[in-house]
């Protein structure tokens, strides 16, 4: 009967640890500084001179105010635009693994204003940030 006790107490222990979430994530207060990057889809050729030597993609600062166990991973989650076309943006746009927005150099960007909206996560909690980032392409 002991021995059944045990055995049942381990058994409702093992179970009831089972659902706790591992590590923590806050970013109620992520953003950038600045919140804005301007990219240029025809490079200028004195502005532009060392960018067109050699095409380094358009990068924003990284993001601030995300605190959590690591490793934290950051994901585009959409975007939005009045004057421009996502879909195709979407394609030359990627974020960095420390929340940095990086833009392709290519004369094929459409033209535009875009919100950007992410998601940052770990490995038991998530959240999302819309229109956290404009990236404008001139």
């Amino acid at each position: 009967m002991k021995n059944i006790l045990v055995f049942l107490s381990i058994v409702i222990l093992a179970i009831s640890c089972d659902d706790i979430a591992i590590g923590y994530l806050e970013g109620e207060d992520a953003g950038y500084n600045p919140d804005s990057l301007v990219v240029r889809s025809v490079l200028d050729p004195v502005l532009d001179a060392k960018r067109i030597e050699s095409p380094w993609p358009w990068v924003s600062a990284p993001i601030n105010g995300v605190f959590g166990t690591l490793p934290i991973k950051y994901q585009i989650a959409g975007a939005s635009s009045e004057d421009g076309n996502v879909e195709e943006f979407l394609k030359y746009i990627k974020i960095r693994g420390n929340g940095a927005f990086e833009v392709s150099v290519n004369e094929n960007i459409p033209k535009g204003d875009y919100f950007m909206n992410i998601r940052i996560y770990n490995e038991d909690h998530e959240l999302n940030r819309d229109r956290i980032f404009k990236i404008i392409v001139k």
